[in-house]
């Protein structure tokens, strides 16, 4: 019942093989750790995604909070308005106008409601 003829596999062999794969498993584990730090919220990211109104209108409420938080560092909130003004424009190119009008009113609705301070500077 002992078959001779079986083939045999050469401690070589074995050794490319798992070789091989220990640098394929590399290669993607980087690939994929590339691709998830790499992927940050920005105006790209968020137009390859269906926007309605309502969807617009919560991100508007979200930058908001964020906008609050950071409102102590002036440079930051600088920057972070030129973002707003940014996606504004680019919702109204890729989604129209009234997409832009519920980013910009879910943001200033927020910004109302929790920071009277700042509600009174920018609206």
């Amino acid at each position: 019942m002992n078959n001779t003829n079986a083939p045999v596999a050469k401690p070589d062999s074995l050794f490319k093989l798992t070789r091989y794969m220990i640098v394929t498993f590399a290669i993607a584990l980087c690939y994929s750790m590339a691709t998830k730090f790499a992927t940050s919220p920005s105006v790209s990211t968020v137009s390859n995604t269906v926007i309605n109104d309502t969807v617009a209108y919560h991100l508007g409420q979200e930058h908001a909070i964020d906008l609050i938080i950071i409102s102590s560092d002036s440079t930051a909130v600088r920057s972070m308005l030129l973002d707003i003004r940014s996606r504004e424009t680019s919702f109204r190119q890729k989604f129209g106008n009234d997409v832009a009008d519920s980013y910009i009113s879910g943001f200033e609705d927020m910004i109302d409601i929790r920071s009277d301070s700042l509600a009174r500077i920018l609206l």
